[in-house]
């Protein structure tokens, strides 16, 4: 559960560099095919088509001070210890660029909508058990409006 969190912490720190302090990031939830998917976008600089796969290999950086850690270790938490997946879905340059994850869950799920006193910040609760007989496991996504 904890590692997970890392994995979206890590997601949502590369957005921010990314972005320059411009911009927007977004994070979708969303099931597909008895997947619980997180979508998470930014406006940032983009990534090249070439570069999908590079960017989960060790050592790979962009950053002036980036190790190249973060999303290869993502990788390995999201497919061997969660069995589930992570990929670019898309990028445009200096456009978009959405990171999909996913795992398998049952379809016992809720979700509650809420939005900020400031209209800014749009809070979703999702909640869905992630294997059979299980307790449920909350989802928390918000999205940010300039």
């Amino acid at each position: 559960k904890h590692l997970f969190a890392w994995v979206i912490e890590n997601l949502v720190r590369n957005s921010l560099d990314a972005k320059n302090g411009k911009g927007n990031i977004s994070c979708e939830v969303y099931m597909m095919n008895e997947k619980v998917c997180i979508d998470l976008s930014d406006t940032g600089h983009g990534i090249p088509t070439s570069k999908f796969k590079s960017v989960f290999k060790p050592g790979y950086s962009t950053k002036k001070r980036g190790w190249g850690l973060g999303l290869s270790l993502a990788k390995r938490i999201i497919e061997e210890y969660h069995k589930g997946k992570i990929y670019v879905k898309h990028s445009k340059p200096n456009e978009e660029t959405t990171f999909t994850s996913y795992k398998r869950v049952t379809l016992n799920y809720s979700f509650i909508n809420c939005m900020s006193p400031s209209r800014k910040i749009i809070y979703q609760l999702r909640s869905c058990s992630l294997m059979q007989n299980a307790p449920k496991q909350n989802f928390f996504l918000w999205r940010y409006i300039p």
